[in-house]
């Protein structure tokens, strides 16, 4: 075991890289260098990619997203964007660079959201790229010499990363290519950049070759300048050499010379002339290099040991992959500027004092020589076997001591190391002795954790065998176990989970159709699992197996993925970066729960004060730390069946609104979870030996449990940010949020299982003078904890009651906030203004309008960031934690009603009924919830369950003190419909037949519409407020009047679809009399004939409607001019009228008929055919019941010689024959009638005789026998 262990402060943010948005990066392949390809200007190859690919192998996912060189540059901190990563990919031959901002100024118009992905005919050599921020142009510089030593300059302006069309059309200006004449006498071995006018290059002969230009070359040119030890200096080309044979280094296609410089450093001047280049050589040999003269001016051996003892006097060679060994930094005030030095076989920092380069003898001094600086990794990381790779050190600065970074790696672990300590030896602000800086050195060493994203981390989440015992049908399945750990938001990115899914079809032999692979991720593997899983017995699957093999794919996966590849630290913000093969990873400070619960195992006392969890008036903050440490082993010392149902039945007390005591619900979920039978002796004597340890039972007194839910809010300070949130800062605030969340729910657990053991095993008056000293209880009723969560901390006392309502409260809160954060949603790209001008203007050039996936607390939330407060002094590690916890705080999730029903309302605002409804359980039953889960059943069709709900919520949201603005944060209620809140049940009820209407619930809609037309009558005489009779104005009766219109409306027209004829009526009959009432009245009717229901539509008296439907029933029957049509409204129309005795009305209904009739050649020539005559009969009847005098119909002006026209027409004439002439109106009497009945009658039987008349167009007829 390790000796000392450094405390953890920090933690890695690991961030996936894959695409923002579908299109987002744009992939360029540079042309060859060739006559054809640069003599002429062509365009290069560009095309905008899609970073998942469907059904890609291992290898592909290897060249496409394993990276194997990477890192940070920043520019200068007045531009935008400043922090590129870049990725070396595809065997080196892309480079991919993206702009990692966390935020932006909120003046910037734009976001850089696209990600570049370049393409070298040529692998890119290892160390040979670098970077330059050009002062002339707004533009990042790229540096790159290929296999083939060309060094090319690449020039990619902003806009390159914010808008697609500045890539349309590039030309090779901004790219351009060279080999410098001394490539051709040595190979580059490692390249630097100073600036993005100089660049340094160490060739492989132990030479540093010198490679300038003017401002505003673009990089076709380079004037060099060789330096060799031998002082000689060229502009033109590398002087032959004429050593004898010397000791050679292989290293890829590379002959090392012993003496090549592996880091240079730039030594700050007033001007060039004047500046130095410092240099550490394979050989431990630190140089300095006079830039004018070219000559080395002053040496030293960094290992300042004697020569003359080594065997054969050798060389102690550094391996040529070491990343760094120097850096050069200058001291504020001072003339001298400063080196650090890491030799990697001691092990050992040294600190340099430069006063004058060109002075060999005395231009340098060691500082603290007698301190040795190496970091004590043997202890930190208990291994023997490591090496550093990279450091930076931070020179004191205001109030901060220096600081040294340091990442060290030892086989396949890497971690960083930090330490704050004076190395100088002169006298400032934060000198520290020599015996105070060793004591630093050996005690100051904090560490950064991995994070929660590693595999090992992954592993105590992934689904356990109890898990996946425990699930029945009452639990969420197997599958779905799996699928929400595999799918968790940010936690493995989607070309892993494809990747893993096609390696785990090839193992197992399954061909998946193209059809499938366009069905989504989830499906996909939901289906390749159970389509290998073996069935044991019928009905049973036991996928245990299969879930792990793909997990181990995956877990194989995303490990090479987290390979760490360089650390960085942005030299304006401070905020240090880890880079992986495929993730990146800022750093920030930890929360007081992961300091308390990482810090843990340390068993010897720090320096550090910030790792136990303490308030500076009080010395109980080793409590704190023991409650959490004492709490989390009982826990984690249970079953893991037990946890399982620990945690099911809390998740179900929190869903469940119990009407219990506090003291009832204690002991309910103290039986329903058996805590006692889980707790075995040794365990009770773990707590006992502990509390012991610690001085008795005070540990479970309030105020220490209060203490640590102080923690997981977070005080707002400080003044508005001036900054807007980026793409790449949303997912560094989600990660860390997420983190918090779930640390934060697992200490939730733990003080509540320990406080139900401790409640259960002890007597209350025992405990309670265990913990204060008597036996008296608090001057508080236990069952009036719920009203009363602002007792005082301060109190040493123990009150169970009170401590379950506070932490099922915040149990409570941190489910929500874990469903917000495990549960995604679409969101269209143009939808995030809510982030700021950053993204509202962004146009549609920069990105092409897709949907991009997120969770729903980004979505819902994370435009109150920019809202937040922040002191402008707090560190960016420390802000990043910090602006999490706020935006967590922020929320106000205390107000829980409001929060919860905000939530629902956006999610059924934008359609998410799935995820909606799976968050109902969390949602309380208030009247305003009530309302909108009618809301929700009415979106997914369950009418049923929706008028249920609207109903409840009918009262409280119709009384005068419901505000809708205040509570309609969603935006779920259009403004034109606030009018139907606060208003009446009247307006409430029609504004739900009209949601219903839009729905189509026709039935639901005529009852809702009932309602609101029950209470328009009430609510018209009696004022709510002063039980008074109401009198109204004549604008208030308009007004009520015409509500009422539109109520009778919806009725009837519901009722009429829903076949309501009654209720149809009842609403008919009492519309007012406007068109609106004619339309009805004619759908009325139309519907009733329609369906058979003429015997219903004859029983309606339709009193002050008779003439007007009986006008209706006239309109449709001369509009029915085909004699066979159905249904027969003639017969309606004389039903009806004899239904109401108007006998002539009848008759003139069935004259009409009988002139029909007649003008039909069919009826008249087939004397079968007995319509004419019953026709006749009908007419006779009726004339017969009206008085003699009034035995007449009228007869209308018509034209005569239509076969099938009017009534009228000869019924011997020709079809289709021009009319004749024109009959005047004329009376038709019962005599009349008759006297056609007999002639009709006569012609029928000399029909039957074969008897027949014809006449031509304009002679008499003629009878022909």
């Amino acid at each position: 075991m390790a000796k000392f262990r450094a405390p953890y402060l920090y933690t890695e943010t690991r961030l996936n890289l894959d695409q923002g948005y579908i299109g987002s990066t744009v992939e360029i392949t540079l042309p060859n260098n060739n006559p054809a390809a640069f003599g002429s200007v062509q365009p290069v190859h560009r095309q905008v990619l899609n970073d998942v690919k469907v059904g890609s192998d291992e290898a592909t996912f290897t060249r496409d997203h394993l990276a194997t060189e990477g890192s940070v540059y920043f520019r200068r901190d007045e531009r935008y964007p400043r922090s590129f990563l870049w990725r070396l990919l595809d065997d080196r031959r892309a480079l991919e660079i993206q702009s990692v901002d966390l935020s932006q100024d909120e003046n910037e118009k734009t976001e850089a959201l696209l990600t570049l992905l370049l393409r070298f005919p040529a692998a890119i050599r290892p160390f040979c790229i670098a970077f330059g921020d050009p002062d002339e142009r707004d533009a990042l510089n790229v540096f790159a010499i290929t296999t083939t030593n060309e060094l090319w300059t690449l020039t990619l302006h902003r806009d390159f990363f914010v808008h697609l069309h500045s890539t349309e059309a590039l030309t090779m200006e901004w790219c351009k290519t060279t080999t410098p004449s001394i490539f051709t006498a040595s190979s580059p071995y490692r390249l630097s950049a100073t600036s993005a006018r100089e660049l340094f290059v160490s060739m492989a002969d132990g030479g540093i070759a010198r490679l300038t230009r003017q401002a505003g070359q673009d990089g076709s040119h380079w004037h060099d300048i060789f330096y060799s030890e031998e002082h000689w200096s060229s502009t033109l080309t590398r002087p032959l050499q004429i050593w004898k044979s010397v000791k050679k280094v292989q290293y890829e296609d590379l002959d090392l010379h012993t003496s090549v410089a592996m880091s240079v450093g730039l030594s700050a001047a007033d001007d060039s002339d004047s500046q130095h280049l410092v240099t550490v050589c394979m050989n431990h040999k630190l140089r300095i290099w006079n830039l004018k003269t070219g000559k080395i001016t002053l040496e030293r051996d960094i290992l300042d040991e004697d020569t003359s003892e080594r065997p054969n006097h050798t060389e102690y060679l550094m391996g040529p992959t070491q990343r760094q060994l120097l850096q050069v930094f200058d001291m504020p005030g001072r003339n001298e500027y400063c080196v650090v030095t890491y030799s990697p076989k001691q092990h050992q920092f040294k600190f340099w004092a430069v006063l004058d380069g060109d002075e060999q003898q005395h231009g340098i001094r060691q500082m603290r020589s007698e301190i040795d600086y190496t970091p004590p990794i043997d202890d930190l990381m208990d291994t023997s076997v490591w090496n550093l790779e990279e450091f930076y050190l931070r020179p004191s600065r205001g109030t901060r001591q220096t600081e040294l970074w340091i990442r060290v790696r030892s086989g396949a672990i890497s971690q960083v190391f930090r330490i704050e300590f004076d190395p100088f030896d002169w006298g400032h602000k934060h000198h520290e002795t020599t015996d105070a800086t060793m004591r630093d050195w050996e005690e100051g060493w904090v560490t950064v954790t991995p994070g929660r994203q590693t595999v090992e981390f992954l592993d105590t989440l992934a689904p356990s065998e109890a898990v996946l015992k425990g699930s029945n049908l009452q639990t969420p399945s197997v599958v779905d176990e799996w699928l929400g750990f595999l799918l968790y938001p940010g936690r493995f990115t989607i070309p892993t989970l494809e990747t893993a899914l096609q390696v785990y079809n090839k193992a197992v032999k399954r061909t998946v159709s193209s059809a499938a692979l366009k069905t989504p991720l989830k499906g996909r593997i939901a289906s390749a699992i159970s389509a290998n899983i073996p069935r044991s017995r019928p009905g049973e699957e036991r996928p245990v197996s299969q879930w792990q093999t793909f997990y181990g794919l995956v877990r194989d996966l995303h490990k090479r993925r987290g390979d760490a590849l360089s650390f960085a630290v942005d030299p304006w913000d401070q905020l240090p970066w880890v880079v992986t093969s495929d993730m990146a990873s800022p750093i920030r400070t930890c929360t007081e729960l992961e300091l308390c619960q990482l810090n843990r195992s340390i068993t010897e006392k720090v320096a550090d004060p910030e790792v136990i969890l303490s308030d500076p008036d009080k010395n109980d903050g080793s409590q704190i730390g023991i409650l959490l440490r004492l709490a989390s082993d009982f826990r984690s010392g249970l079953s893991p069946e037990f946890q399982i149902v620990f945690k099911r039945a809390v998740l179900a007390d929190l869903q469940d609104e119990s009407i219990l005591s506090v003291s009832d619900q204690i002991h309910n979920l103290q039986e329903r979870i058996s805590l006692r039978d889980q707790v075995t002796e040794e365990d009770f004597e773990m707590i006992s030996e502990a509390v012991e340890a610690v001085g008795g039972y005070s540990i479970f007194a309030n105020e220490n449990f209060h203490r640590i839910l102080d923690t997981l809010l977070q005080a707002i300070t400080g003044r508005e940010q001036d900054e807007l949130i980026t793409r790449f800062g949303v997912k560094s605030l989600m990660r860390t949020t997420q983190e918090i969340i779930a640390l934060n729910t697992e200490v939730l657990l733990d003080l509540l299982a320990i406080l139900l053991f401790i409640e259960d095993e002890f007597e209350p008056e025992d405990l309670l003078e265990s913990v204060t000293g008597s036996r008296n209880p608090p001057a508080k009723d236990l069952d009036a904890m719920e009203d009363d969560s602002d007792s005082a901390v301060g109190e040493r006392t123990f009150d169970a009651g009170e401590l379950l309502v506070e932490l099922v409260k915040s149990l409570r809160d941190h489910e929500i906030l874990q469903f917000l954060t495990t549960r995604q949603r679409q969101e269209g790209r143009k939808s995030r203004h809510r982030l700021g001008p950053a993204s509202a203007s962004t146009n549609s050039s920069s990105i092409p309008d897709t949907t991009y996936t997120c969770t729903l607390l980004e979505s819902m939330f994370v435009g109150d960031w920019s809202q937040l407060k922040c002191h402008e002094d707090i560190s960016i590690p420390a802000e990043i934690t910090y602006l999490a916890r706020a935006w967590i705080t922020n929320l106000d999730i205390a107000q829980y009603d409001n929060f919860t029903a905000h939530v629902l309302a956006d999610l059924i605002k934008h359609r998410n009924l799935k995820l909606a409804k799976e968050f109902l359980p969390l949602v309380p039953v208030t009247g305003w919830s009530s309302y909108l889960r009618g809301r929700l059943y009415l979106a997914t069709g369950e009418y049923a369950e929706c008028s249920t709900w609207f109903k409840k919520a009918s009262y409280p949201m119709s009384i005068p003190y419901f505000d809708i603005n205040t509570c309609d944060t969603g935006e779920l209620v259009r403004l034109d419909e606030h009018d139907s809140f606060s208003t009446g049940l009247t307006s409430y009820y029609s504004h739900i037949s009209e949601l219903l209407s839009q729905a189509k619930a026709t039935s639901y809609v005529a009852d809702f519409a009932k309602l609101a037309l029950q209470n328009h009558g009430l609510e018209a005489s009696i004022d709510p407020e002063t039980r008074d009779y109401r009198i109204f104005d004549e604008a208030q009766i308009i007004e009520r009047e015409k509500k009422q219109s539109d109520i009778l409306s919806r009725l009837f027209t519901a009722s009429l679809q829903t076949h309501r004829y009654d209720e149809a009526y009842s609403a008919l009959t009492r519309m007012p009399p406007t068109g609106v009432r004619h339309f009805s009245l004619q759908s009325f009717i139309t519907t009733l004939v329609t369906e058979n229901r003429v015997d219903l539509l004859l029983s309606y008296p339709f009193a002050t409607l008779s003439s007007e439907a009986d006008d209706v029933l006239a309109a449709m029957t001369k509009k029915t001019l085909n004699l066979n049509a159905h249904p027969q409204y003639h017969k309606v129309l004389y039903a009806f009228r004899i239904n109401r005795e108007n006998y002539r009305g009848a008759a003139q209904c069935a004259f009409e008929r009988l002139e029909r009739l007649k003008g039909d050649s069919e009826v008249t020539r087939d004397p079968e055919d007995q319509r004419l005559v019953q026709a006749y009969l009908l007419l006779i009847n009726t004339l017969v019941c009206v008085g003699r005098d009034e035995a007449w119909v009228i007869k209308e002006a018509d034209v005569v010689g239509h076969v099938n026209g009017n009534a009228g027409g000869k019924r011997n004439g020709v079809d289709g024959a021009p009319p004749v002439k024109k009959e005047r109106r004329r009376l038709v009497t019962l005599d009349d009638i008759r006297r056609e009945y007999q002639e009709e009658l006569d012609r029928l039987a000399a029909l039957e005789q074969g008897k027949f008349a014809f006449a031509d167009d304009g002679g008499e007829g003629m009878d022909v026998l």
